[in-house]
């Protein structure tokens, strides 16, 4: 492209917001620095009057947020930026570099400009007010100015297609952060969503001065109703195992799927500790609701371990070990008992009569024999 670096023309077109040719300290940085000047002095000429100076700004930053991955040191050009002197902070921070480094950067940031200005009001408008700042430039006869209307009109479009495309940005966003908490099967939060809450429920217990309780649930022989039935049977019992879970919990409660068939709830707030024992009888009697298809299916039962804080742990990996240890005792004895806890020991298991061919027997025996710490 041909430049004029008529000094004459340089000082009648320039505005405030442009500095003088500077020297670097590497030594003087020739035409290559005139001629990036001249190019931003060109910009900032034709496009002031059109989008007024904090408009050109605006396209000026845009650019220097898409250069920062090449040049990261550009984000504290940006921070720095002022509206009344846009390009003097990119230009004290040139001056430290050397003239190819400096070069190449204006080179990716005039680019990123021209794109910028492209996206803003189209190319067939671009196109037309490059060549006018091209003619400019060169000192040749100017381009005819686009209508105030179509300039605005183009805005307009130019700002629905961007609001069309935040709208499109922000659904795959929150998408993308559900999936990253909840647990694709059964819809419900995922371990790491249960970790969050976990978090939170033990800061409220410590502000609050209240328990907080971690159910660990784990499903009684479902290896084999998802080898006899199909996974496709196991993936529609986990489904209907999430939503009786849910029921049956407050909705201040979590419920996650821990993995496989096991699944954490966490009760919170609560006012007593004797509160998580109904609760996990609760349970069982919704997980026994949940029917399996297959002639001699019996119905499904769970195993419940608990684990109250702060006796039981400080932390979520420690609340849970103990969860998962109490449930694990009780599978090993009878199932779809109700864990319970006194002041000798926190996870004494009731004492229940024969088990019955259904839970509602089992989980009322339970709750009628349990001593609960208070």
């Amino acid at each position: 492209m041909k430049m004029n670096g008529d000094t004459t023309h340089r000082e009648r077109t320039d505005p405030p917001s442009i500095a003088n040719p500077r020297v670097s300290k590497h030594g003087d940085a020739g035409s290559d620095t005139s001629r990036h000047d001249i190019l931003w002095n060109g910009r900032v000429t034709v496009l002031t009057p059109v989008f007024g100076l904090a408009g050109v700004t605006a396209i000026y930053l845009r650019a220097l947020q898409c250069v920062e991955m090449e040049y990261p040191w550009l984000y504290e050009v940006r921070e720095q930026t002022e509206k009344s002197n846009p390009f003097a902070a990119l230009l004290a921070r040139l001056s430290l570099c050397t003239p190819d480094t400096a070069a190449a950067v204006q080179t990716s940031l005039l680019e990123q400009f021209d794109c910028q200005l492209a996206l803003l009001v189209g190319e067939t408008l671009a196109r037309r007010l490059l060549a006018m700042i091209r003619a400019r430039v060169e000192g040749t006869d100017m381009a005819s100015t686009p209508c105030p209307d179509e300039i605005r009109e183009q805005l307009t479009l130019s700002a629905l297609r961007a609001e069309a495309d935040a709208r499109l940005a922000r659904g795959e966003r929150d998408r993308a952060r559900r999936a990253s908490e909840h647990d694709d099967l059964t819809g419900i939060a995922n371990r790491s969503r249960m970790l969050d809450r976990l978090k939170s429920a033990i800061a409220l217990a410590d502000r609050t001065g209240t328990p907080t309780a971690v159910l660990f649930i784990d499903l009684d022989r479902f290896k084999q109703i998802n080898d006899d039935q199909g996974h496709r049977t196991g993936d529609a019992m986990l489904r209907e195992v999430a939503i009786r879970l849910q029921e049956a919990v407050r909705k201040t409660d979590t419920v996650c799927r821990y993995g496989g068939d096991e699944f954490v709830v966490i009760l919170t707030p609560m006012e007593r500790r004797s509160e998580a024992a109904p609760a996990a009888a609760r349970m069982l009697l919704a997980i026994g609701k949940v029917g399996a298809t297959g002639p001699g299916m019996p119905a499904l039962s769970a195993s419940i371990g608990i684990g109250l804080y702060p006796e039981d742990g400080a932390d979520p990996d420690a609340l849970l070990s103990r969860a998962d240890r109490s449930m694990y005792r009780h599978k090993r004895g009878q199932r779809d008992r109700v864990p319970a806890a006194n002041e000798d020991s926190p996870c004494v298991q009731p004492e229940v009569a024969s088990r019955a061919q259904s839970n509602v027997p089992l989980v009322y025996g339970a709750l009628a024999s349990l001593t609960l710490r208070e």
